[in-house]
Order: structure tokens, then sequence, then C-alpha cells
């Protein structure tokens, strides 16, 4: 084992004795789970976790359970149903794929799924559902088709999708992907039927096809289906219950079976959620990602001359001091049955076989509002996406803006070890970014107008449901909304639900975790001193490229799919992998410890970030006049300092608008017979070319950033370079702040620090020329508040309109 990876796992040791000093524990239950005479265990949204939440941080440890113990709490459940002589149902409804290691993680020429939904086949569900994420890829919904549902011997539903085949002559047909509905007894001799409904889904795969529910109910097998007596309807299905169309279905079986019970399992929106449709019918819904088990009791009226019944609900936390509950002289030993460690076991070996465990570093962040250096989005987008995205780009020398919506994380990151498995949950997308070439002055208001749109456009909810067939309502954390993890374990931090069925279901008592809202759009708002009409890389994740385009275009920009194009190679299944295999250090040699880790207290350049972002606002509410005034006043002071009456050789910038005006600076190098340097970038540094004479200076043409650049050849001759010439004595250099002990805040990309630093290196510090800022008064921050890198240059002085700081002579 090198260093560098003795350093990683030493580090998140480190973080591990901090956060990780006893194991937590789940809270109990509040009381014995209502039973009726017929009762349903119910999940949805699995999604691959079927191994449990590993973290040890609140709410994690909630649902720490496996599918082997779900399980074994169901052989359990089961013979409790039998003690009590009343039926016990398993439903559930679909999303069986996407969103874990066990799915996501699967070797090259694999299929989605494929291994871990055989885990579901040890499950003795009376009905499962097929959802969207069975219906996204060919080649999983075939998969489904061949070889999950036909071991399920008519027990996997797919009342209204299809799988299109050809006939023996090449004609297409629409063929059941599992079973359109299942009739059969329950071993208490009730008759049940039930069926397996997905929502209007359009994002299919084009060998798949949906019939919506409205079209679904008015054809010919579902009215047929409705002549058949039945003591209950037991329709599961991926559709939410609070805005899917189980009103529409659950009417037209009114028309036939007026007092029927119906109990309704959805699924889809990922959220606790519970409505009574009528006093026979109740529709549960389950939450997600193996977080919840559903329980739904139904009494039946025995007395009544019309069949009616009463129903309550529980939304259990998948943990095994909840599935041990009411079972005296059960330990975790005893607990868990041959089946439930064999599929454990299952599981086990596949998360080794893909290597899912395999650490990439160690995660110690806090949460914090936008743009604060401790948000888990700032550190995406100030450090992630530069040095994964940007510097592998082959595009990384243009101006650029990166924008990002709150919907980028499916899920959270939590303190300790990073593996590839936290990679596949955190942000599994297998897409890449794109680009689009605007100019500055459009690139600059994208996101403001990004963000005019209508909440539920771009919100995590649109976007999970544009993505992953997913939605995010109130009932479950929005990851969009960070949530702190140190809080009060007593009662611990957890799902409180509100749902339209009255009372509290949720079966243990939580403490409501404090959401921290982060905006619907995210940029690294970058600051280039550079005229509106330079064109700039717009770069945003694929998925947002259909709203991308219609913010541009409304800007006034023409903007049409042919000019979106991939920005480099790395899509953002990678990004935080990567990212901690790849961080390069200060030095260039092995990382450091802290560059080991996710080290978000420390993100400088987040921090960088918002501080330019205030001075330039600042710089920016400053008068033409002022801007002039001040210019005038620091190039009097400038000229008038020893230091550059005994100068030979200046290098200085030509400024934009809105900084200082060296105009009268460069004007008076060349006025007094010394040499002038200015700066043409070159890549990711900048050369310091010889400007000759004033007629020199006035013929500059402007380079890509708008600023005018020497060409680096003139009259046939390469022009003179001050890292080749080795003559500097003084640079003029710009910035965004400045403070009195003479720290700067350049403008993000680096080039002065990086040039000075080469030079000195090069020819050793008594050469080193002597750095000077200029600055206007609203440039000067206060002692201490500019962040460093151990890159950054301290200044010789800083000159402003009104004060000097520093070594001036």
């Amino acid at each position: 084992m090198g260093i560098t990876r003795q350093l990683l796992y030493f580090g998140c040791f480190q973080v591990a004795l901090l956060i990780c000093e006893a194991k937590l524990t789940p809270g109990q239950p509040k009381g014995p789970l209502p039973w009726g005479d017929i009762n349903i265990l119910h999940t949805s949204d699995t999604h691959g976790w079927l191994l449990g939440h590993t973290k040890n941080q609140w709410p994690e440890p909630n649902y720490s359970a496996t599918l082997g113990d779900f399980i074994s709490f169901v052989g359990h459940m089961k013979k409790l149903a039998e003690e009590r002589s009343v039926d016990l149902l398993l439903v559930d409804s679909g999303d069986l794929h996407d969103g874990s290691g066990l799915t996501d993680g699967y070797p090259s020429g694999g299929i989605n799924g494929e291994e871990a939904i055989k885990s579901f086949l040890k499950v003795p569900y009376d009905v499962m559902a097929i959802g969207n994420h069975e219906l996204y890829v060919g080649d999983v919904t075939r998969d489904i088709y061949n070889n999950f549902a036909p071991k399920l011997d008519g027990r996997y539903l797919s009342s209204n999708s299809y799988l299109l085949a050809k006939h023996e002559n090449g004609t297409d047909f629409e063929d059941v992907i599992g079973s359109r509905y299942r009739r059969f007894k329950t071993l208490r001799g009730r008759q049940v039927t039930s069926l397996g409904v997905i929502f209007d889904f359009k994002e299919h795969d084009k060998s798949t096809t949906i019939h919506g529910p409205t079209q679904m109910i008015e054809e010919t097998w579902f009215k047929e289906l409705l002549l058949q007596p039945t003591d209950i309807f037991v329709l599961a299905g991926h559709m939410s219950v609070a805005h899917g169309e189980w009103d529409v279905v659950s009417k037209k079986i009114r028309e036939q079976h007026p007092n029927t019970p119906i109990a309704i399992l959805g699924g889809h929106t990922h959220s606790r959620d519970c409505r009574q449709f009528d006093s026979n019918t109740m529709a549960l819904e389950s939450g997600r990602f193996m977080e919840t088990v559903g329980w739904m009791s139904i009494s039946l009226n025995k007395s009544s001359p019309t069949p009616s019944a009463s129903f309550e609900r529980r939304y259990l936390d998948t943990n095994n001091v909840t599935y041990m509950v009411g079972r005296d002289g059960t330990t975790e030993q005893n607990f868990k049955s041959v089946i439930g460690k064999e599929v454990d076991g299952f599981n086990q070996e596949l998360t080794t076989r893909w290597n899912l465990s395999q650490i990439h570093g160690c995660s110690s962040q806090k949460r914090l509002e936008w743009p604060h250096a401790q948000n888990l989005y700032a550190f995406y987008i100030f450090q992630v996406l530069p040095e994964v995205l940007i510097k592998t780009s082959g595009r990384e020398d243009k101006p650029h803006v990166i924008i990002i919506n709150n919907g980028m994380l499916r899920f959270d990151i939590y303190r300790g070890t990073f593996t590839w498995n936290d990679q596949l949950t955190a942000l599994p997308f297998k897409d890449p970014y794109m680009y689009i070439e605007v100019p500055w002055s459009i690139a600059l208001k994208v996101k403001e107008k990004l963000n005019e749109y209508p909440k539920d456009h771009i919100n995590t909810a649109r976007f999970l449901k544009e993505k992953f067939g997913s939605s995010a309502y109130a009932n479950v954390p929005d990851y969009s909304s960070q949530t702190p993890l140190s809080m009060s374990p007593d009662p611990s931090p957890g799902y409180v639900t509100k749902d339209e069925c009255g009372g509290n279901g949720d079966d243990t008592d939580h403490a409501p975790i404090p959401v921290i809202p982060n905006p619907d759009y995210m940029s690294n708002d970058p600051v280039y001193p550079i005229p509106p009409e330079v064109v700039v890389d717009l770069i945003i994740p694929k998925f947002l490229k259909p709203r991308l385009l219609k913010a541009i275009n409304e800007l006034g920009f023409n903007a049409t799919e042919d000019k979106m194009h991939q920005y480099g190679n790395v899509t953002s299944k990678e990004m935080f992998a990567r990212y901690f295999e790849h961080f390069p250090s200060t030095n260039g040699r092995d990382r450091k410890l802290q560059n080991t880790t996710m080290s978000i207290p420390s993100t400088v350049k987040a921090q960088k970030a918002a501080l330019r972002k205030t001075v330039l606002h600042a710089r920016s509410l400053l008068s033409p006049l002022e801007v002039k005034s001040g210019s005038e006043s620091i190039t009097k002071r400038f000229v008038e300092t020893q230091n550059f009456r005994e100068s030979k050789a200046v290098s200085c910038f030509l400024s934009m608008s809105g900084e200082v005006d060296t105009d009268g600076i460069v004007r008076e190098v060349l006025r007094t017979g010394k040499t002038l340097y200015v700066p043409r970038m070159n890549g990711r540094v900048i050369d310091m070319l010889r400007v000759y004479d004033l007629r020199d200076l006035d013929a500059l043409p402007s380079g890509k950033w708008g600023i005018q650049e020497p060409e680096p050849v003139k009259d046939g001759e390469p022009r003179q370079d001050a890292m080749q010439a080795g003559d500097l004595d003084l640079i003029v250099m710009p910035g965004v702040a400045f403070d009195d002990k003479l720290a700067r805040l350049g403008y993000g990309r680096g080039y002065y620090d990086r040039f000075v630093n080469t030079y000195a290196e090069k020819f050793g510090a008594a050469r080193t020329p002597k750095l000077f800022g200029v600055a206007l008064d609203a440039q000067i921050v206060g002692t201490g508040e500019i962040p460093l890198e151990s890159h950054d240059r301290i200044l010789d002085a800083v000159i402003t309109p009104t004060d000097d700081y520093g070594r001036i002579q």
C-alpha cells in the first residue's frame, strides 16, 4: 500500500474516531401494530438498497435493516397472523432498479439490476407491480420479461405496460410484461382481485408501450375483470396516491362494486403518504430506499348487510429494533432466518465482486446554507467540477460558467469513508456535461432566468420525476435541502409524517429534521474582466439542456441543439470518485492528508468565490466618474514612488471596464523610456511580452477575453519575453480585493501567482520583481478577510486613491 493510500485510510480513521464513538441505536416503536382481518406489508421504490443504510449518523440507523432482515421479519409476521387467524399479504409497488451499487455497479456488458433483483425472488410477495425504472431501458425490461416475472408464477403484475413483440408474419403486437391481474384466495378463504398499474409514463424505452390508467379502464379485459365477484381489491402500482390517477381506477371499480373494500398500495413519489378515497378505500404509499415498510390493516364489518371496512395504517422504520418488537425471546442471533442469511450473503458477495466497498476518500462535511464553504453543493461546484471536469476537458483555458440545479444529488453524503457505493447512491447519473458558447452578457443572466420559471419546473421533485421518474414531497427529506447531521438523539431525527388519514401514522416517533434550503439553480458565479460580447462556455449537466436552451432563447440569443456539445469525457457518475483519486496536491507530489478528505470546512475556493462576488458588486456600484477620478489619483501616486522611478522594466496589466484604469501608468512607463511588458494569455499561463512604444500600444488587438494583448510576433520577429529576459523590476497586478496586510484576491484563474512563482523559481529571490497592487477604495477589505492558499503571493505594496500599504519608497 502506497503512502497516499495509507494516508487516506488514516485520515478516514481519524474522522471515524470523531463521529463514530458509539453505535447509534434506533428508537423503540410506540406500540403494537393494529391488526385487522386482512393486513398488508408494503414496500416500494427500493432502488437496490438491499444491505441497509450503513452510516452511523442520524437518521441512517433508523433504516439499517437489510433485505435479509426484512425477509426474516416477514416470516415472523406470518406466524403472528396465523396465530391470530387473520390474513397477511405482502405487496411491492415497483422500482427495484437504479439507485445503489447493487443495481448500478454492474460490470461492463451487464444489465442494471439483473443480479440484485434475484434477491426479491426469495421474498414471498403476493403481488409485485412494475415501476418506471423497469421501463427506461429495453434490456432491463426484457430481463424482467424473460428471467424475473416468469419465476413469480403470475404474481408480477403489469396491467397497463407492454413489451413490443413480433408475430410470425413480422407484425408488432403488445405482450404483457408480467400478468395483467391476479385473482387468488387468501389462507382464510377471501377472494382477492389485484392489479399492477403504472402512471401514464412517457419516457419509456421504444420497445415498450404504456396504456395510461384512463385508457386501461376502458379496455375489454378490465371491464370483464370487474364482472367477477371479489371480497377485496388490492391495487398495487407505481403511481402517487396524492397526485396519480388512482381515483380514475377506483371510480371505475365502484361502478360495479360500490362497497367492496379497496386497498391501494402506491409508489413513485418516494414519500410516506396516505389518502382515504371513500369509507371503504384507503391508499398508502411507503417511502423509498428500504427506509419504510408500510402497514395497512383492514377490519371487515361482518354484521353489515353490505360490505364495509375500516382501515388503519403505520409507517415502520426498517431496523431490527422495529422488526423484533413483540417477539419475546427473540434476539439478533436467532432472529434472522436461513433464507434471510442466504440473501444477505448473496448481496455481500456482489458487493465484494464489484468493489462497492472500495474507499475513494473520506467525508467530513457539515451542512450550512449556500454558498457557505461547508455546503455540499458548494463543495461540488467549486472543488469537484473544476478539478475533475474542467481541468480534463481540453477547454480549461476558456472562460466558463457552470450551472447545476438542486436535483444533482440523489442522496446525501455522510461523514466517514466515501466508497464506490456512496458515489452510485449520491450521483448515479451517466449523463455527460454539455456546453454552449454564448456571449458573456448572456451567460451572466441565465441562472436568474432559470430561477424565474415556476418552482415545480426545476425543483428536485420535478427533476427526479424527469430523470428517474421519482419525486420528493413534503414527507421525505429532500436532498435539495440538506439535513444537519449532529442532532439530539432523544428522540432521534427521522420522518415526521403528515398525511390525510388522520392521527400519527409513524410507528416510531422522531424529532423532525430541520431542512436547510438550497437555491433552485446554483452557479460558480465566475468573475471575468471581459467585455459583454466575449464568448464563454456555458456548462450544464445534460439533463438541463431543454431548459437551458429555452432560457437562452428567451434572453434573446439564438440557441439550438446543434450548438450544444459534450464538455469533457467525465460523467456525473464518476465525479466524486475521480476527485478523491486524482485531487492534485499543491506540491505536485503525493497528496497530503488534508487533501485526501472531503474537507468542506476548509473550502478556500468557495470562500474566495463568495468574497469575490461581494467586492465586485461593491465595485460595480461606483460611477464611471468615481473610477476615473480614483484611477487618476492612483496613477499620480504610483509614478511618484521611488520604486517606479528606479525601475527599468515594468509589467502592467491592461485594464477592463470597472477596474483601475492603468492607461496612464503604461503610457508613463513608455514616456520615461522604461521597458514595458503586458500580459498575453497562453493556455493556463500568461506570457509577459514587450510593447515597444506608444504606437505599438495603441495598435494592440483585443484577445479572446476582450483585453488588448500583444501578438507574439512583431514585424517578423518574436517579441521580447520577460520570462526569457529576466529583467523585470516591478509588476503592477490586477485584483478583485486587497487588504492592509498585502493579501490579494484575484479573479480565480491563478495567472499572476503562477507567473510570479515560476519567475522566482527560475531567477531566484534576489531577482524577483516587486509586486504592486492598485485598487479603488471599495476593493480594500478588512484584515484577514482574504482566504489564502499556499500558492498565493503576498504583495510588496498596494496603492489606492487615498492610501498606501506596504513597503513603498
